[in-house]
């Protein structure tokens, strides 16, 4: 996947630094491609597993599920933002 995005970053470059008029017209967009695959990959090599590992948290031995507040929390806080905007 890595290796994906350094070819598609490498495919654009050359219309992205190019000192012409092409270039400035088309600078900005291959910026916008490049922060928009490089943040693609972080987020599927670790957020996706991260989030993962809160969803399929283990239970105890006697089959009971652990307390999970997370999502306590997190709604509070939405709920918070809602309130201040």
């Amino acid at each position: 996947m890595l290796g994906r995005t350094i070819v598609g970053i490498q495919a654009f470059s050359p219309v992205g630094c190019s000192p012409d008029n092409t270039g400035e017209y088309a600078g900005s967009l291959f910026w916008t491609i490049d922060i928009a695959l490089l943040f693609s990959w972080r987020v599927a090599i670790w957020l996706v597993p991260y989030y993962c590992t809160l969803l399929l948290e283990a239970g105890n031995a006697d089959g009971e599920e652990k307390g999970n507040r997370r999502p306590e929390r997190l709604s509070g806080l939405r709920a918070l933002a809602i309130r201040v905007r």
